[in-house]
């Protein structure tokens, strides 16, 4: 039964896709980009996209890949026919693997005895708690606007197929929140906020059951209340999505490490590879953490299985295919990004040049992954984030499942070379994933300490403070983070002008603020089901107008970023405006 359904959805996918490639041919390219604007409801980018994104002369080439890809899915097709069932078997069992592990994972925390029970229950609480007061406190800030504008207010096709687009799974998934709860901050950050518990979950369950209890509790307390964390759990985004599937594949590494030859290894294969996929379905930069892991992976393969020459070979197979099967399938997933040069624009769209020297550059991305406080000489602590744990791991070299962390170890050294190559204009938060391997190790220094001395003296009650103290201190420090304060205030103003817009029925104003303009349509469609009309003066904007064209019904002026000149204060003058609200960064114009 799911091999004659699988097939035939394959046929009536391959025969749609066979049917749009046809009608490539049949119509011209200004039909086809009217067409392709049109379904995914972004009009407004049509000289964008028929300049920059995808120009006439790539037309042709889609043409010919559409019909070179239609011949490959052909022979496929036919090559897979025969072994379908077999496939599905493999799935079948696959999906049986999935759910005992999730069974497994409510067994564990089932069978705690009260007292670690208790503080499980503690650290979810507190998790809960402080997560959705973010949530209801901070307002909706700039980026989380401008998905919501230009994909997730669109449809579910402008999600999942917009060039611009680059935390796919996370619009698509806030989507369906929306369809379901309607438009408002919560619904659109409700997948973040689901994602952030079962991350806990996981989390718990993982380390607890290779490490013990003690060792998930302090690392839950450290992990999940970590600033990066605690931000990306409520800010309507997809990074959040891309720690759990990094934490995944990570798991999976780590079970095809312990396990050895055993038929599960092939199971934890799957595991790491559908973790991998959606990784990259949630955000491009998921890249950093896969190349990683992958690099120590193959150097596992090669360096830790010496003796077992066939074994080796095994793995190596298994490694391989794994992975052309990740990045097949993430070509097809973006394959409307590729052809119109997604790919470029996904992993370049939120950097910019900013001409740091490579140290500031690390040194400002270390700040921002822990402190946020603009601390100098950071990139020695991290330096001690790397040193330190090794002395953990070598002082417990004789408990093996503790010494195989070391790979974690070697994982984040890769990494921390990585930051010295990549370009200096990759935004601090492509390096979000490093949460996940600073916090273990931070957490495994402090249970090494606890092992050793606190438990001796004050067991339940020691590590109860302990972890009391770890979650104070990391709440302490997200709270002060200047990712969560430095727009807080002007997110509640542009939600403060927006509701004032609304009450005065203005459907169309000018606003010299290029922050407040994706916050004013956001809340401005989310409460009236209404388009905003806002003009700029700024030429690059599809949305520019001189300002002195007409007299409008509000303006807002910023006087923060913008610095209005003397030209416009005469144009406010003679068309008779009048100031009617003043504060420390904008003034507002009748």
């Amino acid at each position: 039964m799911l091999a004659r359904l699988i097939f035939a959805t394959w046929v009536s996918i391959s025969l749609l896709f066979l049917g749009i490639t046809g009608l490539i041919f049949l119509v011209n390219y200004d039909i086809f980009t009217d067409w392709v604007l049109y379904i995914s409801q972004q009009q407004q980018f049509a000289d964008y996209f028929s300049t920059q994104l995808f120009p006439p002369a790539r037309y042709e080439i889609l043409q010919w890949v559409g019909l070179g890809l239609s011949g490959i899915n052909f022979l496929l097709l036919v090559y897979f026919r025969a072994k379908i069932s077999r496939y599905c078997a493999q799935i079948s069992l696959f999906l049986s693997f999935i759910k005992y592990h999730l069974s497994s994972s409510f067994y564990f925390y089932k069978q705690l005895d009260k007292k670690n029970l208790i503080l499980f229950a503690y650290i979810f609480a507190l998790l809960i708690i402080h997560n959705g007061y973010n949530i209801f406190y901070y307002e909706l800030q700039y980026d989380e606007a401008w998905t919501y504008n230009h994909f997730v207010s669109k449809g579910l096709v402008s999600c999942a197929l917009s060039p611009h687009n680059n935390h796919i799974l996370y619009s698509i998934l806030a989507y369906f929140s929306e369809f379901i709860l309607g438009a408002n901050k919560y619904s659109l950050r409700l997948p973040v906020f689901l994602s952030s518990l079962f991350l806990a979950w996981i989390s718990g369950y993982f380390v607890g059951k290779n490490w013990g209890k003690t060792a998930a509790i302090i690392f839950l307390t450290v992990f999940l209340f970590s600033p990066s964390v605690v931000f990306y759990s409520f800010f309507a985004r997809g990074y959040i999505f891309l720690i759990l599937f990094a934490s995944i594949a990570l798991g999976s590494f780590y079970q095809i490490i312990i396990k050895g030859k055993t038929a599960a290894n092939l199971y934890y294969f799957g595991g790491f590879n559908l973790a991998n996929i959606l990784g990259f379905y949630s955000v491009p930069t998921y890249f950093l953490p896969y190349l990683g892991i992958n690099i120590i992976f193959f150097l596992w393969i090669i360096i830790a299985n010496k003796k077992a020459y066939l074994y080796r070979l095994f793995l190596l197979g298994c490694w391989f295919r794994t992975n052309l099967k990740t990045l097949s399938v993430v070509f097809i997933l973006y394959f409307s990004q590729i052809v119109s040069n997604g790919l470029a624009i996904l992993w370049t769209a939120s950097g910019e040049n900013t001409g740091k020297k490579r140290l500031d550059y690390v040194n400002k991305m270390w700040d921002w992954l822990f402190f946020g406080k603009d601390f100098n000489q950071i990139y020695l602590i991290a330096i001690l984030f790397l040193i330190i744990p090794l002395i953990a791991i070598i002082y417990n070299l004789k408990n093996k499942k503790e010494g195989l962390i070391g790979w974690f170890w070697a994982i984040l050294w890769v990494n921390f070379g990585l930051i010295w190559i990549m370009p200096s204009s990759s935004p601090d938060r492509s390096w979000v994933f490093l949460t996940i391997y600073s916090s273990m190790f931070f957490s495994y220094v402090i249970y090494t300490f606890y092992k050793k001395i606190i438990v001796n003296y004050i067991p339940y009650f020691g590590l109860f403070l302990l972890i009391n103290i770890l979650i104070a201190a990391q709440i302490y420090n997200g709270q002060t983070h200047y990712h969560i304060y430095w727009s807080a205030q002007m997110d509640k103003e542009a939600k403060q002008i927006a509701d004032y817009l609304i009450e005065k029925k203005y459907a169309e104003i000018y606003c010299f603020s290029r922050y407040d303009k994706p916050l004013l349509e956001a809340y401005y469609r989310q409460k009236t089901g209404k388009k905003l009309a806002v003009y700029m003066p700024f030429q690059e904007s599809k949305d520019y107008k001189p300002f002195a064209d007409k007299k409008y019904n509000l303006v807002l002026l910023d006087i923060e970023n913008y610095k209005p000149t003397a030209t416009d204060y005469q144009i406010l003058t003679e068309k008779g405006y009048q100031l009617t609200r003043k504060a420390a960064r904008f003034e507002i114009y009748e």
